[in-house]
């Protein structure tokens, strides 16, 4: 049999195995999970195995008589092996590949007993995804990107992973985690420190769970946590740093979504991630999961940087930056004394001053400097309104009805009002007191029923999101006068509760 002939051979009669050298973008998704399914375990559960599951290594033709074409020896379905299409499929195809035009080469493509572990080895150190270790990360500790494919090492990995997660995230519910973390449509970078000492398994410092819409190019985080007593060494932001460098070296993925609780508000922000977000909603509505009580943030990575060298940029700038002042300062002009005083003057022009102008001051930089930029409550009207925003009933209210998909809004609608209107109010400071805020906030909620039906998910989200505005204004110190949601009147101020 020559090598160079295109063989295609039939596998009881229905599905020949594709020749080597067949171009991918001709391999149909059955000759694709057949090139892939040779190379990966069953995942199959065997109660009667001594693993729990099935012990076929690879996929291969079951001998004539089977009820299926595409089923392998082991008895089960060619999807089975690794016949789940997520983000690693192509690269493990890509793999399977060159694995084949090296069995081409060897007259083995079609035994599908043979074994060639060296080789397999080099070709997935070979297409393995380049991603560096963070700078500083102590020799003892690696990071591991994996998912539940039912191997044993993982499977363990994934265990005590899980039970970080349920020790540092108290108020989410341990089976909930568990789903999530063992959920094949789930992957997890972990950070652990590797042991060689006898049966004993690697200890799990921390580590990331996300679930990746490749087509969407996002990321949800759905857990993210760092063992106590490993915190205070950095390994969080160094975790998140290698995670985002593994997404874009592995993915098309460009931002992450993710709730954060009170307490992980301010690692998120440290480590880029913000509660202003700007993500088009068509991207990511309907596909995150809500969380009551969290805050929505985002993070959207910047193409040109290496996020494991992020400290080592920064500190690069820092000392560029002292070292042009350095070159402006050091050979500043020291000038003599204003005689001006000593003369009799009680007044000067500031721009008489010996080095006033050559320093860039302006007498608009003196008005600009005493004007205060907003009212006194404006902090808390920011406050207020992101958390509105970010609200998972928000949706709706976002942006101005369009009269070119709601023709008749505006004809029922007299005065109306939507979170976007709201902010560039504020911003122009058009709100002198809380009561004009929170006289145009209910009127979003107002117009949303009397416009739609009460059993419809405009009115829903309606009520939901003014139930959450007036408890956000009393947890902003916000004591109600005359306010309440019937008539609204002047309100106050008391000071926040710690």
């Amino acid at each position: 049999m020559s090598s160079g002939k295109k063989i295609r051979i039939k596998l009881q009669g229905a599905y020949p195995y594709p020749p080597a050298d067949k171009p991918l973008n001709t391999l149909t998704i059955h000759e694709k999970l057949m090139k892939v399914g040779r190379h990966m375990p069953c995942s199959q559960k065997v109660p009667t195995s001594s693993s729990g599951q099935c012990d076929c290594v690879g996929w291969k033709p079951n001998p004539a008589g089977s009820s299926r074409a595409d089923s392998c020896s082991c008895g089960h379905r060619l999807s089975s092996h690794g016949g789940i299409q997520d983000e690693d499929f192509n690269r493990r195809l890509d793999i399977a590949m060159k694995i084949d035009k090296y069995l081409k080469d060897k007259n083995k493509l079609l035994d599908f007993a043979y074994e060639d572990d060296e080789r397999l080895k080099q070709s997935e150190e070979e297409n393995a995804p380049s991603v560096e270790y963070p700078e500083g990360l102590p020799e003892d500790l690696e990071f591991r990107c994996i998912t539940n494919d039912n191997t044993r090492e993982n499977l363990i990995l994934l265990t005590n992973l899980k039970k970080v997660f349920a020790t540092q995230l108290p108020n989410m519910p341990k089976h909930y985690i568990a789903r999530l973390t063992y959920d094949k449509a789930h992957y997890s970078v972990v950070l652990i420190r590797p042991t060689n000492t006898g049966n004993k398994m690697s200890k799990v410092i921390g580590g990331i769970t996300y679930r990746p819409f490749p087509e969407q190019k996002f990321a949800e985080i759905v857990f993210c946590a760092i063992d106590a007593q490993e915190q205070v060494r950095g390994h969080g932001s160094r975790l998140m740093n290698y995670f985002k460098d593994y997404i874009r070296a592995t993915s098309d993925i460009q931002h992450f979504m993710t709730y954060a609780d009170d307490l992980a508000v301010g690692f998120f922000k440290k480590n880029g991630f913000t509660t202003e977000i700007d993500l088009d909603q068509g991207v990511w509505v309907g596909y995150i999961k809500d969380y009551t009580g969290g805050t929505l943030m985002q993070c959207s990575m910047l193409p040109r940087i290496k996020y494991v060298h992020v400290k080592k940029i920064l500190e690069a700038q820092r000392q560029a930056i002292k070292k042009k002042l350095e070159e402006r300062y050091t050979s500043a002009k020291v000038y003599p004394g204003l005689q001006q005083f000593k003369e009799g003057a009680q007044h000067i022009d500031p721009m008489e001053v010996p080095g006033i102008k050559e320093s860039g001051w302006t007498a608009q930089m003196e008005d600009q400097a005493k004007q205060t930029k907003h009212l006194p409550h404006y902090p808390v009207m920011v406050t207020v309104l992101q958390a509105l925003r970010n609200h998972r009933y928000a949706w709706p209210f976002q942006e101005p009805v369009n009269a070119e998909i709601v023709p008749d809004y505006y004809h029922i609608i007299k005065n109306p009002m939507d979170l976007q209107t709201l902010k560039q109010n504020m911003e122009n400071d058009k709100y002198p007191t809380i009561h004009e805020f929170s006289n145009d906030a209910q009127r979003i909620f107002d117009n949303a029923r009397q416009y739609n039906s009460p059993s419809t998910i405009y009115v829903k989200a309606a009520d939901e999101l003014e139930e959450f505005f007036w408890n956000k204004l009393y947890e902003e110190g916000v004591r109600e006068g005359s306010i309440d949601k019937q008539k609204l009147g002047s309100a106050c101020f008391a000071p926040k509760k710690e």
